[in-house]
């Protein structure tokens, strides 16, 4: 009994560290393992957002959001393509440790404007209106409620900007509360609800079969 009851209580802590690791030991291990996970599904998802604004023709400044930046790994792919002047890269974390560790990777680019790293919920306080495109990877899972969120992010979009979620099949085992959104119809069909066209669910080219692209356009 001792023993389940530590590991559900460790299940716990660590599901709770996925969405905002903390500095204790346990946020350590959550942000180790999400660092060993992620990159592929990162860079993927950043190869979907640009071959979306490719196939749009859009060559203008961007203004972008990315919902949960982690350790970047989205930004520092992103940052190394080429992309148009004067475009603006918003990173909302809620983690502290991570937004400590994102401050001083990209100093640089923050101190010339490229880059901003901001600590609110999303849902709060968005740092930015008429946004071409919002995105993220593993995020959508904590976004509760959904349709609370989903009104935010359309509100913030530009007439024909983009949102879109890199979600892992994963987070389906997960069985604690704080995973809550990983139905991919249903988080879909609230999406369009929200008022987003043109939704679909992408499969990745990496990673078939465990991780997708929900995407959608104001």
């Amino acid at each position: 009994f001792m023993i389940s009851s530590w590991l559900t209580s460790f299940r716990h802590n660590l599901a709770k560290n996925a969405r905002a690791p903390s500095g204790s030991l346990t946020g350590w291990l959550a942000a180790k393992l999400m660092q060993a996970g992620n990159t592929d599904n990162n860079q993927e998802m950043i190869d979907v957002l640009l071959e979306r604004q490719r196939r749009a023709a859009f060559t203008a400044a961007s203004t972008l959001v990315e919902l949960g930046p982690g350790n970047g790994m989205s930004m520092e792919y992103l940052l190394s393509q080429s992309s148009p002047p004067e475009t603006v890269i918003h990173g909302i974390e809620i983690s502290e440790r991570f937004r400590s560790l994102l401050q001083q990777k990209f100093s640089q680019q923050i101190q010339e404007g490229t880059l901003r790293i901001h600590g609110d919920d999303a849902r709060d306080n968005f740092p930015a209106s008429n946004v071409d495109a919002i995105y993220g990877a593993n995020v959508v899972y904590f976004l509760t409620p959904l349709d609370s969120y989903l009104s935010v992010f359309y509100q913030h979009l530009q007439p024909g900007g983009m949102i879109l979620f890199a979600v892992q099949e994963m987070a389906k085992g997960m069985e604690d509360p704080i995973f809550v959104n990983t139905d991919w119809d249903l988080v879909l069909e609230q999406m369009k609800h929200a008022g987003f066209k043109d939704i679909e669910q992408v499969e990745s080219k990496r990673n078939p079969g465990k991780t997708y692209f929900l995407l959608g356009f104001k």
